[in-house]
Parts: structure tokens; sequence; C-alpha cells
């Protein structure tokens, strides 16, 4: 929605995260903030997602994919003939991981814009409060503002562009 406003902002760009500062991708921007022009950007941003594909795979190293700490690694052949690994693996997705103390927010850019999880936990398996932010509701707000005084083919057009999944944004 910013993109096409001509508002140069992505989170891989601005606060890179995984290995995005080792990738090169453009940020496509809009020019008139409109229906078509969200349209182009999400065109665009395809073009831009295989680029990145592209890349990725020249990053990968060749060699084993998993892990030598056998903490992690959830081989299911090795609980056949390893009791630790099998007890391990029940103590950890049954109770679940411990989550430090403290409040964290944390962003990725998705498809469809900013996706936040916002998590306040005391040092417990659960957490005290875990809120996620998905962004098919915040551009819903914004309906209300850009269909005041269209006609309901251009209110489908918005709707269609602004890619709203409804699950999302019952929360």
């Amino acid at each position: 929605m910013a993109r096409a406003s001509s508002a140069s902002w992505d989170l891989r760009k601005s606060y890179p995260y995984e290995f995005y500062n080792y990738l090169n991708f453009k940020i496509p921007l809009g020019l008139r903030g409109d229906s078509y022009d969200r349209y182009l950007i999400r065109i665009e941003e395809m073009r831009q997602s295989v680029y990145i594909i592209l890349q990725s795979i020249n990053l990968i190293h060749k060699g084993p994919i998993n892990t030598r700490n056998f903490q992690m690694n959830f081989n299911k052949q090795d609980f056949k003939y390893d009791m630790e690994k099998l007890i391990l693996h029940f103590k950890r997705f049954g109770k679940g991981l411990s989550i430090d103390k403290g409040i964290v927010y944390k962003s990725i850019e998705s498809p469809k814009g900013e996706f936040g999880v916002f998590i306040k936990s005391f040092g417990s398996y659960k957490p005290y409060r875990c809120k996620i932010r998905a962004p098919g509701y915040y551009h819903l707000q914004n309906l209300t503002y850009l269909g005041n005084n269209t006609l309901i083919s251009d209110l489908v057009t918005l709707i269609g562009t602004y890619d709203i999944v409804l699950g999302e944004i019952d929360r």
C-alpha cells in the first residue's frame, strides 16, 4: 500500500534480517497510489522474488544440511534406535520451549506488508501475551477513506488490489 504511493519502505532493506543484507534487489514504487499502481507493484514484486530466490540458491553451501547437534536434529529414523532422542523430542514438543522473560516485537516483510509478532513473557513455557500483527487488518482500515464517494465497481477493484484475507482480519 505504501509503495504504491512512492514510499520506499521495505523491512528487508531498512532493517535487514536473515541474509537479506547479502542480496541485491529493488523496491518497486508506484507514482499515483491507485489500483493500477498496486497491480503493477505486485507484478514487479513477483519478479524481484524470483531474483531473490536465484541469488539465495547461489548462497547455499555444499555439504550436509542437518545440524550436528542431536538436540536440534529431529530425524525420525533416529527415534527407533536412540531412546534419549525420543525422550527429548517429547519434552520439547510436549511442553514447549522456554521463553525468556521480557517483551519482544519482531517483524518481517511478508507479501502483503509488515507481519509482526509481539510476545510478553514472564519466563515460563507459555507467553503471557502474544499478539500477531497481520497487514490485511491495517490495509482494510484504509478502505473507508479510499472508498468514499466511489462507485461499487471501483470498490470491488479496491478490495481486489488490497488482497485482503478475511481470516487474518478478525483478530
